[in-house]
């Protein structure tokens, strides 16, 4: 008996795509956000620029693992 290779055929490939796009877009912006806010988070929480940056980078690799 030989086996056929059979593709899944989604009904919305539209919707599936769009929730893609949208979830970058959101991972992108909450970046984007956070830059912006570096300093006043700095001031807040009375710790030196330098060290927040290391906490953004360590955020976007979380983000990307995940």
């Amino acid at each position: 008996m030989s086996q056929v290779n059979k593709r899944k055929v989604y009904q919305h490939p539209f919707l599936i795509m769009s929730s893609l796009y949208l979830g970058a877009f959101v991972g992108m912006f909450s970046e984007t956000s956070l830059n912006i806010a570096l300093p006043n988070l700095s001031n807040y929480f009375h710790t030196p620029l330098s060290l927040m940056q290391w906490i953004v980078v360590g955020y976007m690799m979380v983000i990307g693992i995940v």
